[in-house]
């Protein structure tokens, strides 16, 4: 290769070329990751405020946790079906 200097180039192009393409998938699949990540995530902290949420009403007097059950029952429903259709569009 070092009195054919030409072919050499070509070479080296075609090798730079390959090594970009294949940063460019990994760096495309690591972002991807990332996103579903933070997706799972976000469902974690939704689920731990709700069973928090439960949690605390647990201790009230049964009157009361009856009441505040049924209002985070409609709070967590009330948008739901829109949390859902956008989650599956992504």
């Amino acid at each position: 290769m070092y009195f054919d200097r030409i072919n050499s180039g070509y070479k080296a192009i075609i090798a730079g070329i390959i090594s970009e393409f294949i940063s460019a998938v990994f760096f495309y699949l690591y972002n991807k990751t990332i996103m579903q990540m933070s997706k799972y995530h976000s469902k974690l902290v939704i689920t731990q405020n709700i069973s928090l949420a439960l949690k605390i009403s647990e201790s009230m007097p049964e009157q009361e946790k009856i009441k505040v059950q049924s209002l985070i029952t409609r709070q967590l429903t009330r948008g739901i079906n829109q949390y859902l259709a956008s989650d599956s569009n992504e």
